[in-house]
């Protein structure tokens, strides 16, 4: 009888210290899991611009206040290099049209995991430009104001114009603002110099991925609409 005791007693404490070496080892594969719930910020931008449309990829992936190199994050198919303490790719030409999904990928190099984490977003129609007409020759002399109109898009608008040195280089901003709800703006030509190319970049109000696991609440990983066109200065008479 104190046999079967003693036996019970060792099978017990047995399986106590087994599951006690389970619990701890699943506790430190948790910790070690780069991408068991990661906080995730950034963009993909989707750029449609006169003669391209691109993706723009810009994501931080951090745990434990630390950001997390060891993943194979990939936008669509592409992979994304590490840049300093972001993921960035960008894919140019880009074929997928609005009302088509976009994901971003996930997947950690150092830990075994059965699948990545997959963020997924809807690509929403960017904001069409009217005015400037692309390629237009805008006279100074003219005018007090610029008109910059668009149509289409989410607001709030956030809207950019860039001077540029010669035909293909950005220079400087000279224009921005942020959370326009009309879909116009009017810039005062003292803000352009006289025979200058300057380009617009319009965009519509971000729209945010959906995870198809767990991740922290300061997560804030979204995509933005943006449309680009450029005109020119004539030079004053």
């Amino acid at each position: 009888m104190r046999f079967r005791i003693r036996v019970k007693a060792i099978w017990m404490l047995c399986l106590f210290g087994f599951l006690g070496v389970s619990i701890l080892g699943l506790a430190a594969q948790d910790k070690g899991d780069p991408v068991s719930s990661p906080r995730v910020t950034g963009t993909v931008t989707y750029e449609v611009r006169p003669h391209v449309t691109r993706a723009r990829l810009f994501a931080s992936v951090w745990k434990n206040s630390s950001f997390v190199s060891g993943l194979n994050v990939k936008l669509v198919n592409t992979p994304a290099l590490i840049d300093g303490n972001a993921y960035k790719c960008v894919i140019e030409p880009f074929s997928a049209q609005p009302g088509s999904p976009v994901t971003v990928s996930f997947l950690s190099q150092t830990t075994p995991v059965k699948k990545p984490l997959v963020a997924t977003v809807i690509i929403e129609k960017p904001p069409i430009i009217r005015s400037p007409a692309l390629d237009s020759q805008i006279d100074l002399d003219s005018s007090q104001h610029l008109v910059i109109s668009w149509s289409g898009g989410t607001p709030p608008y956030h809207i950019s114009v860039i001077e540029y040195v010669g035909d293909t280089t950005p220079s400087s901003l000279v224009f921005q603002q942020s959370g326009i709800t009309s879909t116009q703006v009017s810039v005062p030509v003292t803000q352009f110099n006289p025979a200058k190319k300057y380009g617009v970049v319009l965009s519509g109000n971000p729209v945010n991925f959906r995870f198809d696991g767990p991740t922290d609440p300061g997560t804030n990983f979204r995509l933005v609409p943006s449309v680009g066109t450029h005109f020119y200065t004539k030079q004053r008479r």
